[in-house]
């Protein structure tokens, strides 16, 4: 088409014609083909799961000769450079948008480019209405010109891109979070989307804002002890980024061929919903009275049914409309004794031993398959240790997450077509409940113990309110939305495990028969094999993105073969532009540096004393100091001002008071004791590292 536009012009138009019908017939006669491949392509584009390899030649050529033919008629024939320039913009824009982060040196060269577009656009607008002596001669020295111009632009804008970045970059990105955060509200208003946030297994690749809508309107006889887990949605199998429901009704078939029971194979489910509430009710020593939750949906929907652990369904309506109710127990209440049943209910003593036993048998096939190939980077890293208890595994799984992740709902975009839980776990470091429990659901499967992710809405007793009935109430908005990891546990049935720290980054894991001092000791023991630069990195508070944070500098090189018998004072501007910009960079290399240190320490100024408390004790952990304590010990303050000798008893006695009070005494803390945690913690940390 070139030779054509230069030999004979006139023909361009039927060239262009020519080719663009041939592309029309191609794509209708393969149609077939293209559909395949267009969805292939999409498919491999967003979908981790889609690792198979598949041949897209056709639809690649057919897109590339009708781009290159729109590309020469605007560019040359009718010398308007917007397409081309829009589609490279649009690209290098729409990056973060589908979670793709450029490093340095594309986001370099895209800069490059735009200044080069426009100052040469306006260079070649500007000589053609210029008249020189010597043809040519004119036009070199404009290019020169634009070319100086350009490494002074660069020079500038990464001057004041550096400042900013620096001086103001936390505020920019709070800024942006809250905008981002009103549109994506909106948007989930006008969509409905808010109004069930926990009915499916799709684990979030963006940033979560709640509307603060309420969801559930809750309300028992008594306020409950524990947490209440109230359980929309359980997964089973992991097909990347998304867990697809788990089909129980499967295995109760399973069961009913193990145990003969194929014509009674409907009761099987039924009987083991209840099982663990009617064997507590019957055979504990002392049984407690079962508690009553009563369940209402504010927008009147009643698609997912929200229920709690070792229950039972009981009839319940009034007037004030809808809702559904249960009876439970509280994970503390179980004691099962299987011996201790009376004669009567002997026999159903023994159905139930048998579902069971029956289901304990088939549920490791069901819950512990992960799609290795999908998640080669978890897979090694459990396949590197072998333990012996499932408390050890816990313990293994925590000291993972403590060490390569932290909590945020706003963790960012995550790529296209990578599996979502390697990149929480070991590129981001950063997620919320749906990513801890996904990794730990996972985790705990590559080790061979049953786990099943859940998700639903999880209430602590604090939330609940006493009305003037003397019921206890909470209204549960999507703030309220959680996952979680659950595993089978025999007697209990399957039991929540909570693996989502707390917002001071400490975490309060238990279930029945875990020793949680030995398993703290296990986390202490197996934390800095586990630590390397990333778990650091997110100890630190962190977000362990190279290159996001400043602190790591980019470094690289371009191999160019130079013609030596080239006219050098032609480049002789060129030269003297690129030599600018590499000085200004390495006059600019001690702020880069220095940005990681000043985001971390603004970020801290923002904290409460609590949330400081916990970065604080994560680093004197990594550090090696306070082993074994976690700040609610009597001798705290006296082991830590041992440790700490920059710290004298009676500060570190103040220190621990007011974290204390902070944490349990409804009275919070003034601005003065926040201000001294504040400054424990930078003396602390220059101790510590003037100490290495």
């Amino acid at each position: 088409m070139y030779a054509l536009f230069i030999f004979r012009r006139k023909s361009v138009w039927a060239a262009a014609s020519v080719l663009l019908l041939v592309c029309v017939i191609a794509a209708f006669m393969r149609r077939e083909l293209l559909a395949e491949q267009l969805s292939a392509f999409f498919t491999g584009l967003t979908d981790a799961s889609a690792r198979s390899e598949m041949d897209i030649t056709f639809t690649a050529l057919l897109f590339a000769v009708v781009l290159s033919v729109c590309f020469f008629m605007f560019e040359i024939v009718w010398k308007r450079h917007w397409l081309p320039y829009a589609v490279v913009t649009g690209l290098m824009a729409a990056g973060p948008f589908f979670g793709i982060r450029p490093g340095v040196v594309p986001v370099f060269l895209g800069l490059v480019f735009q200044i080069l577009f426009w100052t040469m656009h306006t260079a070649g607008r500007r000589s053609s209405r210029l008249r020189f002596a010597k043809k040519g001669a004119g036009k070199s020295r404009l290019m020169a010109q634009c070319c100086m111009f350009m490494g002074v632009v660069l020079s500038i804008l990464i001057c004041v891109s550096a400042v900013i970045t620096a001086v103001w970059g936390a505020e920019l990105s709070d800024i942006i979070y809250r905008g981002e955060g009103v549109v994506s509200r909106s948007m989930e208003r006008l969509t409905g989307r808010a109004k069930d946030p926990s009915a499916d297994g799709a684990v979030s690749t963006g940033n979560n804002y709640r509307t603060g809508e309420t969801q559930l309107e809750v309300t028992l006889l008594e306020q409950p002890e524990d947490t209440l887990y109230l359980k929309g949605f359980t997964g089973g199998a992991y097909v990347g980024g998304t867990w697809e429901p788990a089909d129980d009704a499967a295995l109760f078939h399973e069961m009913a061929v193990l145990l003969d029971w194929e014509e009674w194979e409907s009761w099987i489910g039924r009987m083991y919903g209840s099982l663990y509430f009617a064997m507590n009710e019957i055979s504990a020593e002392e049984p407690s009275e079962p508690r009553t939750v009563f369940i209402r949906h504010a927008n009147g929907v009643y698609e997912t049914l929200y229920a709690p652990y070792y229950m039972r369904w009981i009839a319940w309506e009034d007037s004030s409309g809808p809702g559904y109710a249960f009876q439970y127990y509280e994970e503390s209440e179980l004691n099962i004794d299987w011996e201790n049943v009376p004669e009567d209910f002997e026999t159903g003593r023994t159905w139930f031993r048998q579902i069971q036993d029956a289901y304990m048998q088939v549920i490791p096939d069901a819950y512990t398959d992960v799609p290795g190939e999908l998640l080669p980077r978890l897979s090694e890293l459990c396949r590197e240790d072998s333990f012996d208890s499932p408390d050890e595994v816990t313990a293994f799984i925590l000291a993972s997450l403590k060490t390569h992740a932290s909590y945020t709902l706003t963790p960012g975009r995550a790529p296209l077509n990578e599996d979502i839980v390697e990149y929480f776990l070991f590129d981001n470091h950063e997620g919320c409940c749906v990513h801890f429990a996904s990794a730990a659901t996972l985790m705990y499967r590559l080790f061979q113990i049953p786990a099943r992710y859940a998700s639903g809405y999880a209430i602590q007793p604090s939330d609940f309110v006493q009305q003037e009935d003397g019921t206890w109430s909470a209204e549960v908005t999507d703030e309220y939305a959680h996952a979680w990891t659950e595993i089978f546990l025999e007697d209990y049935g399957w039991t929540p495990v909570e693996v989502t720290p707390s917002s001071d980054g400490s975490y309060h894991m238990s279930y029945p028969g875990l020793d949680t001092e030995a398993l703290e000791t296990m986390i202490s023991q197996m934390a800095p094999r586990l630590t390397g630069g990333a778990g650091e990195d997110a100890a630190n508070g962190g977000t362990g993105q190279t290159g996001e944070s400043g602190g790591d500098f980019f470094s690289f090189s371009f191999d160019i073969d130079i013609d030596m018998d080239m006219d050098m004072d032609r480049y002789h501007d060129v030269f003297v532009a690129a030599a600018a910009v590499f000085i200004e960079t390495l006059l600019l290399l001690p702020l880069f540096l220095d940005y990681r240190r000043l985001c971390r320490r603004r970020k801290l100024e923002r904290m409460n004393c609590r949330e400081i408390f916990g970065r604080f004790m994560g680093m004197l952990h990594s550090a090696g100091y306070m082993s074994g304590y976690n700040g609610t010990e009597d001798e705290f303050a006296g082991k830590l001002a041992e440790e700490i000798s920059c710290l004298d008893r009676k500060e570190a006695e103040r220190f621990a008071e007011i974290v204390s009070r902070a944490a349990y005494s409804r009275e919070a803390p003034g601005e003065e004791d926040e201000e001294f945690v504040r400054k424990i913690y930078f003396r602390t940390e220059k101790w510590i590292v003037n100490s290495i």
